[in-house]
């Protein structure tokens, strides 16, 4: 029986062609391959991309999508852990210099789950599982604290110097040194 515009299967072939297509329109205009943050017209590029790596690693993807994705330059299969941590790192400066803050940690940016990555991070360091170049990183992201106590001085420091010049308390809406 044949109902109009009803069908029984996907194309997937047909869909994935689609993504991977977008992804050589994205890297010849950028002439980079994406990151996994990377929304491309509407479309989430960099994901599609992580999901093929996932699938490559856990053996689920199909060689001729596999050999598609071999013949685009620069194209790679993992990270290694430093890399990762990098591009999470980029993506972290992206948000703050997008929206002047800190995020908080339940935070998602770009469909990456930025505040617990920051989460991650504060831990690793307490449990000095941080290398100093990362922490030097770290540092130099305004906004960044390793402790709530910590952002709390911050701020309360920022407080005494706005009254100190300008002998008057700040209202809400007052932007004192870009805070």
């Amino acid at each position: 029986n044949n109902i109009a515009g009803w069908y029984w299967e996907i194309d997937l072939d047909k869909n994935w062609d689609k993504y991977y297509n977008l992804l050589l329109e994205y890297i010849k205009e950028h002439n980079e391959i994406c990151k996994c943050s990377v929304v491309y017209k509407s479309i989430s590029i960099g994901r599609w991309c992580d999901k093929q790596r996932q699938k490559y690693k856990n053996n689920k993807l199909l060689q001729h999508r596999i050999d598609k994705l071999n013949k685009i330059d620069n194209w790679f299969w993992g990270f290694n852990v430093n890399e990762k941590w990098d591009i999470n790192y980029e993506i972290l400066t992206e948000y703050v210099k997008e929206n002047n803050k800190m995020c908080y940690s339940s935070e998602i940016y770009k469909e990456f789950k930025i505040g617990n990555w920051c989460s991650d991070q504060r831990k690793n360091y307490k449990n000095y599982k941080l290398s100093d170049d990362k922490i030097n990183k770290l540092n130099n992201i305004a906004y960044w604290f390793w402790e709530q106590d910590e952002l709390w001085n911050k701020n309360y420091e920022l407080l005494i110097d706005f009254v100190k010049e300008y002998d008057k308390m700040c209202v809400i809406s007052t932007v004192y040194k870009d805070i």
